[in-house]
């Protein structure tokens, strides 16, 4: 099988030097097409973006396509289009398969249309199902409406995601967690509290830094990329200086950040807006429980009691923090949790197996 991924911000997990950050849409592809490459024997073809020339080069067992960066947001938006859409009608492919939404959904489902190919569409976010993309006044919001509706099927994170969408669009959607590789041991945790994620007004990073700055004996550590707001990361980085108990780190590779979340003891999450964070799932993998402002897809933290869904101020936050710190019982028993639940839904053998299965349903239908 030959399948083609359309990913635009994923060129820093093949060139780590890229200067364009990824999120948790482009690591979930990233991860889940090496997964299917190396073990399902599909053939990807991966469509990225990123500096310097058009070019293609073979990463691993992935064939990268790489389209130029357009530096002007007006070449991103016309000339863009047109890289991601010749992209797509020149690669090998039997089945096209793209994740989050935006203007990316309406060119991946139109040249599906043209070349007469299945299309699968995987959400990132609530926005994506809630109907927030569809109320943007303007093209942004027809090209999405018209993406989703052309999908030949959806993959939505959490059931909350598929009931939001079978309710809004009377489409029906596979629910596919998050998946990662799940270590076989966690080592001992001598650090304390981390915080990771883009420097963006949903990630609200501010408030991880009144939390650091409310618990002044507590060591954090925070990987806070740039991501399109240079005033903000000027400000986030300014303030992460005058911490003396917080190590701050404007980025670091996928990697690196696995290291953090097996070495600290507890994951801080301050988002106003998620789909189901990659942080959440590594946070679980490695036993690592979360403190969350406000974010807890299908209330997992909870029930699962692998974390703290703790409310947005400062001093709840500290007060969850403190409470899984100190006592070393709770945070045993939250750890271990995590773990298990890790291991039933995230692992990405058993989910890339999953869709796997469904990308042969798809192009077998698609055929008949």
């Amino acid at each position: 099988m030959n399948l083609t991924i359309l990913s635009l911000w994923a060129n820093k997990l093949f060139r780590p030097d890229d200067p364009q950050p990824f999120g948790g849409a482009e690591l979930q592809l990233f991860l889940l097409a090496q997964e299917l490459a190396q073990t399902h024997n599909v053939r990807v073809h991966f469509i990225t973006r990123g500096q310097g020339p058009r070019e293609r080069f073979e990463h691993r067992s992935l064939e990268v396509w790489k389209i130029p960066y357009r530096n002007s947001a007006g070449g991103r938006s016309v000339l863009g289009v047109l890289d991601c859409l010749l992209a797509c009608l020149s690669a090998p492919t039997d089945i096209f398969l793209q994740r989050g939404g935006g203007i990316e959904t309406a060119v991946t489902a139109w040249a599906a249309q043209v070349r007469r190919k299945p299309f699968l569409f995987m959400t990132s976010s609530l926005l994506d199902v809630d109907g927030t993309h569809e109320r943007k006044k303007g093209l942004f919001g027809l090209l999405y409406r018209y993406g989703l509706r052309r999908a030949t099927a959806v993959i939505t994170q959490t059931q909350t995601q598929r009931d939001l969408l079978l309710q809004r669009t009377g489409r029906d959607s596979e629910v596919l967690p998050s998946s990662h590789v799940i270590p076989d041991q966690i080592p001992d945790k001598p650090r304390s509290v981390l915080w990771v994620g883009r420097c963006d007004n949903y990630k609200n990073p501010e408030a991880f830094l009144d939390l650091v700055e409310a618990m002044p004996d507590t060591p954090f550590t925070m990987v806070c990329p740039l991501a399109n707001s240079p005033d903000q990361f000027a400000r986030v980085s300014h303030k992460a200086a005058t911490l003396p108990n917080l190590s701050f780190y404007p980025g670091v590779t996928y990697e690196e950040t696995e290291r953090l979340f097996a070495s600290h003891r507890i994951s801080v999450n301050t988002s106003i807006q998620e789909g189901f964070p990659n942080t959440f799932v590594q946070s679980f993998k490695w036993g690592t429980p979360v403190v969350s402002a406000c974010i807890d897809p299908d209330d997992i933290l909870e029930t699962r009691r692998m974390g703290i869904r703790a409310g947005t101020g400062t001093a709840e936050m500290a007060q969850a923090v403190r409470q899984l710190l100190q006592d070393h019982t709770l945070w045993n028993e939250y750890s271990a949790n995590a773990r298990a639940y890790a291991k039933i839904h995230h692992d990405i053998r058993t989910n890339a197996a999953r869709l796997c299965e469904l990308l042969h349903q798809l192009t077998g239908t698609f055929q008949k």
